[in-house]
């Protein structure tokens, strides 16, 4: 019975270990040229990712690159003043 029990136990932990989690980040840096740069995103745990990359020069050009990536493929859309 012993045996069982601590197999029983691997396998649980082993699958909880697998399991999908919920997350999100936020990252926001200086670029090489003076401008700034971020990227954001998250993910429910079940399969949807939402996101966006953002850039902006010294010369005032800013760029948005929104996206999200779920059942449905990936899909992304660009705002830009270039």
């Amino acid at each position: 019975k012993v045996v069982i029990f601590l197999a029983a136990n691997v396998a649980v932990d082993w699958s909880l270990g697998d399991a999908p989690f919920p997350y999100s980040f936020d990252d926001i840096s200086d670029t090489e040229d003076g401008g700034s740069g971020s990227h954001k995103e998250s993910g429910d745990g079940a399969g949807k990712v939402a996101g966006s990359y953002s850039d902006a020069d010294l010369e005032g050009h800013n760029r948005v690159e929104e996206y999200v990536a779920d059942e449905n493929a990936f899909r992304a859309t660009i705002r830009t003043n270039e």
